[in-house]
């Protein structure tokens, strides 16, 4: 896609590298960067949806809150969507 566009137009500026990690990583600052700028959700389901362990699921939390915050992860996905695709508008 990028070559095509360097192709289609010469005098446009390179886009700058990037991976998908980044945007996994956007993904979950937005997720968490309070509105109006993100979407203002709590950090553990953000890291519920990265399926990362931090302070919140580590050690003894994580022994005994076994839960898997389905409808939470699922809203948060939607609204992450609904965000990336006003982006995209």
């Amino acid at each position: 896609m990028h070559k095509a566009r360097l192709k289609a137009d010469p005098a446009a500026k390179p886009m700058p590298h990037w991976t998908l990690h980044d945007l996994r990583r956007t993904g979950a600052t937005m997720m968490n960067e309070s509105p109006p700028l993100g979407l203002g959700m709590q950090p553990h389901i953000v890291e519920a949806i990265l399926n990362h362990v931090s302070g919140t699921r580590a050690g003894v939390a994580g022994i005994y809150n076994r839960a898997l915050y389905l409808a939470e992860k699922t809203a948060a996905l939607e609204a992450w969507g609904r965000y990336v695709v006003r982006l995209a508008a």
